[in-house]
């Protein structure tokens, strides 16, 4: 009885002891948030028009207005536009109350919180998708490694972009839409994929068909509540947003973006001019989908199904970043956990260089191409996480499309 006293009081102490470091862990950084977020330390990024277009909101103002953003950009020391071109967030109205709060800190203090918010989110999603796949929970740091080494990772919190977030969600719709009693928070995480619903769009058509099949209209509803709400929200303080966010998109025309997507090569090779080759890979991927979906309708679960559905969509989604690509982490950590279960081999070795060599270009080339140099990005990902699961004996049929869910 007195041991397990003794151990009880250890456990409190140490958890006390955690917590008072990272109180003052949060309290020095919030001390230091105004130099560490000097251009010079952290150079510009999309959330400083992130911060300027909830700040703008929650004021009333035009959130999607260039010269509003580059004045507040201006006054907080950000560094001016040298293209010639005032980006924008272009996210739809329902993403402004995400960003309204971190608008009404000053930038210094906002751009960490975002920080520390998004490096959070990575390690809860690493720490979900290693649950879902049953990896061990003593080599969950596996998982952590992974999330960090990975040069989308490392990317999307540089830039201060939203789409650690769109990841969250779709893992916990994942997790939570086994459990009939949370069809609301399934369908309240889901809403967060709909930031940047071009990424995940073989999610959504066959979140459709699967809607249709179960008869799962709840969580469908509980999805569609929630981003009317965070829509009503940025409407109370702003009632002509939605005007002011199809003013933006046209100002702002989506064919002249130069992403790494499939389709900018086909327009750079066959005619810019042809807007529509940027939307002609969504045909192979759909024609994927159907396939795809009458082979597994029967057996569907999503915590197998997430991963090859992300990973076709973001092969050939029209519009996404380099660090968009964080989507693919699922898949990702799925091979990591396959190439554990075998001792190491020659082959496993392998596997775990070209990974390395994967991230490690990435972020080498960056320092000096733009982004129309990384169409090669998904693809190698993509065919790293294929060949992992095909060269492993005894590997569940995650990203296998040629057989059946188990």
């Amino acid at each position: 009885m007195g041991d397990r006293r003794t151990l009880k009081r250890k456990k409190t102490l140490y958890r006390i002891a955690v917590w008072v470091a990272l109180l003052a862990a949060l309290a020095l950084l919030a001390r230091l948030a105004p130099t560490l977020a000097k251009p010079e330390y952290l150079p510009a990024d999309d959330f400083g028009h992130f911060w300027a277009a909830g700040r703008l909101n929650a004021q009333g103002q035009d959130p999607y207005q260039p010269q509003a953003i580059l004045d507040l950009l201006y006054q907080v020391g950000r560094p001016t536009e040298t293209s010639g071109v005032v980006s924008v967030m272009l996210n739809p109205p329902w993403t402004l109350p995400l960003v309204m709060p971190f608008g009404l800190l000053n930038y210094p203090l906002s751009r960490l919180a975002w920080l520390m918010l998004t490096i959070a989110v990575m390690v809860l999603c690493a720490e979900q998708a290693w649950k879902l796949y049953n990896g061990p929970v003593q080599q969950r740091w596996v998982a952590w490694l992974l999330m960090i080494s990975f040069a989308p990772t490392i990317s999307v919190l540089q830039k201060g972009q939203f789409t650690p977030l769109i990841l969250l969600g779709l893992i916990l719709f994942a997790k939570w839409q086994r459990q009939p009693q949370r069809f609301w928070l399934a369908g309240a995480a889901l809403a967060l994929a709909a930031i940047k619903p071009q990424l995940a769009y073989l999610f959504w058509a066959t979140f459709l068909l699967w809607s249709i099949q179960t008869r799962n209209w709840k969580t469908s509803l509980a999805c569609g509540l929630t981003l009317t709400a965070a829509t009503l929200a940025a409407l109370a303080f702003n009632p002509q947003v939605l005007l002011q966010y199809q003013q933006s998109m046209g100002a702002f025309p989506l064919s002249e973006w130069a992403t790494p997507a499939l389709g900018t090569y086909l327009r750079i090779l066959l005619g810019l001019d042809k807007f529509w080759l940027q939307f002609a890979p969504m045909l192979a991927g759909l024609a994927w989908m159907a396939f795809y979906w009458r082979k597994h309708r029967h057996a569907w679960d999503w915590t197998q199904q997430l991963a090859p559905i992300l990973l076709t969509s973001l092969l050939t989604a029209p519009y996404y970043w380099t660090y968009d690509l964080v989507l693919l982490l699922p898949a990702v950590l799925f091979g990591g956990l396959l190439l554990l279960r075998p001792r190491l081999t020659w082959t496993t070795s392998l596997f775990w260089l070209i990974y390395a060599a994967i991230s490690l270009l990435d972020l080498l080339l960056h320092r000096r191409l733009d982004e129309s140099w990384f169409g090669w990005v998904a693809p190698a990902v993509v065919l790293w996480c294929l060949a992992v699961c095909h060269l492993s004996p005894g590997a569940p049929p995650i990203l296998a499309s040629d057989e059946s869910p188990q």
